[in-house]
């Protein structure tokens, strides 16, 4: 073999390696465009699920706040019944000695309407 036949042989074995080399570093670059995509792809998922559990702690702040507000209304709601039920009490306790007192004289007065 002599120069020049091996200058085309280790020329065709570089080119072999080049071919290799640039194979490989197209599916490295392919490799990292798909990490890449991936990652843009779960960091938006991220952002939705960081979005939705800001949204769900405002809603319970928000729930929380309504019934901090809503439990002395619903205080004064109840003192405000308990005092019409008691007032009713008194009412009815009048109109029940009322209606004793008005059948003690109907009593009577049948009792010596018979006599």
């Amino acid at each position: 073999m002599d120069y020049a036949e091996a200058l085309r042989v280790r020329c065709v074995e570089l080119r072999r390696r080049v071919q290799d080399q640039r194979q490989m570093q197209d599916r490295v670059n392919q490799d990292i465009e798909a990490c890449e995509r991936e990652t843009a792809e779960l960091r938006g998922k991220a952002l939705q699920l960081q979005l939705k559990a800001e949204e769900q702690h405002q809603a319970s702040k928000e729930l929380r706040s309504l019934k901090a507000k809503d439990a002395p209304s619903l205080r004064r709601e109840v003192e405000r019944r308990e005092h019409q039920i008691k007032i009713l009490r008194e009412d009815l306790a009048k109109h029940e000695s009322e209606t004793s007192k008005l059948v003690e004289v109907a009593l009577s007065e049948a009792l010596q309407a018979a006599s």
